[in-house]
């Protein structure tokens, strides 16, 4: 029962997230909602409701409606920031394949810390390249929906569809703010950056399900992944 649930639900996610007429990132947000409903009903036993659930998540005006909401949000700057730092951190702490930071987790880190007096520095160049990208937002679409496809079915053994929604939307959030510091560093970000930063990702992090396991015991734990402060992050 379970199983044919999650693959309809997979099934929505990606029609969602291939709805490119709504900005990715809010695509991101919906899925992430999306997700925290299904895992609230699977918490409480009753998956009688999820056909609720998944028959709202497929009506075109409530996706629509939920994200016109979303573009409403105000959006925190400082939290923003605090927590994409966070993440980072985080992702210091888990089990790399070498000692010498492969992804460039401290390059991140040296940006972010070095606009700490001024926030809006970093945040502005943020903008500036999903400007610069913006003809090429389908590529990380790809990311979110090659983690979806990876890890949200493995839900079926563990009921945690929570963590399988926040490690494709957090993979996606770091392997963009990797992105993001390439092109401030190069002035461009081409096919085979975004190849051999989305490659080293996956050698890096993935090598180990101990890793994917760590995430998503922090995911529970650490309150910068709440649904609320994500979506903060991705609305900003």
């Amino acid at each position: 029962m379970l199983f044919i649930d999650l693959m309809q639900c997979r099934s929505i996610i990606f029609n969602i997230l291939q709805n490119r007429s709504i900005d990715l990132n809010i695509r991101a947000a919906i899925i992430l909602d999306f997700a925290k409903e299904v895992q609230d009903k699977i918490d409480e036993d009753d998956l009688t409701s999820l056909k609720t659930i998944k028959e709202r998540y497929m009506d075109k005006n409530f996706i629509n409606k939920t994200s016109d909401d979303l573009n409403k949000t105000i959006r925190d700057k400082e939290q923003w920031y605090t927590d994409i730092e966070e993440y980072f951190y985080v992702f210091k702490g888990l089990k790399h394949i070498n000692n010498n930071d492969p992804l460039g987790l401290d390059k991140v880190l040296s940006y972010i810390k070095s606009s700490a007096e001024n926030k809006d520095i970093y945040l502005d160049k943020y903008k500036e390249f999903k400007n610069f990208y913006k003809d090429n937002m389908y590529k990380f679409e790809n990311i979110l929906v090659y983690f979806v496809f990876r890890y949200f079915m493995k839900a079926v053994f563990d009921y945690d569809v929570a963590a399988k929604m926040k490690t494709a939307v957090v993979s996606y959030l770091v392997i963009k703010q990797l992105c993001v510091v390439r092109w401030i560093e190069s002035g461009e970000l081409s096919d085979e950056d975004m190849v051999d930063i989305s490659h080293t990702y996956s050698k890096d992090i993935e090598h180990l399900e101990e890793n994917i396991d760590t995430l998503a015991e922090i995911f529970k734990t650490n309150p910068v992944f709440k649904e609320d402060r994500i979506i903060n992050i991705l609305i900003n």
